[in-house]
This record gives C-alpha cells, sequence and structure tokens, in this order.
C-alpha cells in the first residue's frame, strides 16, 4: 500500500533567510531561492501470523507493507505575499518539485514491490528463533526493502533538479504585469 500527503504550502521564512538556508546547505541554485520544497518517505512493515500457537506450523502469515510521502511543504518566501502574481509562480515551481518527487518515491514504490515477489516466501521465515516470530519476520523483510531504498534520496534529490529548466527559471523570473480592468 502507498499514498502520498497532500503539500501544503506556508510563509514562515523571509528572502534573507531561505538564502542563508540554500547557502548552508550548499545548495546550487539555477534562480533565486524564494522559496523550497521538502517532503519525506516513511514505511511500516505489519506482520499478521493466523495460528500463533505454532500446533504443527506457523501459518498463514500476511506481511504488509505501507510507504508513504510525506510532511510535504512548499515554503515560499514571506515577501512574495504582497506579490500575488510571483507567489503563484513561485507556488508553481515548487509544485513541479514536489510531483517530480512524487514520481520518483512511485517508481520505487514498484521496486520494492518487485524486490518482494522476488524473494522466496521461505526466506522470510528461514531461521526463526524462538521469540518474537513477527518482529523476525519483519527484521527479514526489512532487509530486503533497505537495498533497494537506498539510494531513493539521491534520485529524488536529482528529479527535483531537473525540474530547474531553463524555461522554468524564464517562467520564475519574468516580469509579472497587471492586467487592466474591463469597466462597463
Amino acid at each position: 500500500m502507498a499514498g502520498a500527503e497532500p503539500v501544503s504550502v506556508q510563509t514562515d521564512f523571509g528572502l534573507a533567510q531561505l538564502r542563508t538556508l540554500a547557502k548552508q546547505a550548499n545548495r546550487v541554485e539555477l534562480h533565486p531561492p524564494y522559496g523550497f520544497y521538502i517532503g519525506g518517505v516513511a514505511y511500516a512493515i505489519s506482520v499478521t501470523i493466523g495460528d500463533e500457537a505454532h500446533d504443527v506450523c506457523v501459518g498463514p502469515i500476511n506481511i504488509r507493507i505501507t510507504m508513504k510521502l510525506v510532511t510535504r511543504h512548499i515554503e515560499v518566501a514571506q515577501e512574495l505575499k504582497d506579490d500575488p502574481c510571483k507567489f503563484r509562480r513561485v507556488v508553481a515551481h515548487y509544485q513541479h518539485h514536489a510531483e517530480a518527487d512524487a514520481a520518483v518515491f512511485e517508481r520505487y514504490v514498484v521496486l520494492v514491490t518487485e524486490a518482494l515477489s522476488h524473494t522466496p516466501a521461505a526466506s522470510f521465515v528461514a531461521n526463526l528463533a524462538a521469540g518474537s516470530v513477527r518482529k523476525q519476520i519483519a527484521q527479514a523483510t526489512q532487509s530486503v526493502i533497505e537495498p533497494v531504498l537506498a539510494s531513493m534520496d539521491a534520485d529524488r534529490a536529482s528529479a527535483r533538479a531537473v525540474v530547474d529548466t531553463p524555461a522554468e527559471v524564464s517562467g520564475l523570473e519574468k516580469a509579472c504585469t497587471k492586467q487592466p480592468r474591463n469597466e462597463l
């Protein structure tokens, strides 16, 4: 099971603070840091066992992995609240970052699913020792998932960077013009 939380938009930082944050993070930006997008990935493993009495054998075992793109947030510089046109452009730009992030996340959900489906079922229950069988099965499952997710953070960062095309940056920097009102 997988999903993504909605993206929130806030204005908690000023332009100077955003520049400082970008500098501290050693970000190479193709445009001034008008804001940022951030999100995290969380996953949980739950194991249910149908016959915990272990009379003859452990069975049936259900392993459920839930992956989620969490705490998704777009930050826009406080000063841009006074310029609705620029504010909308900045939000749209960082929404593209969020969409790129979600696409990578979805790809990794597929990779995790494939890795688990290609892992022999017996490997999840091999060498079970006395004690918490659920915990041991969850650890075996995690040992399949973690190598798959090892490169996800780098891929997420790369995907977000790809969004900053010359056309995207140009649209972000383009001056907003006031539309004349139609008067009756």
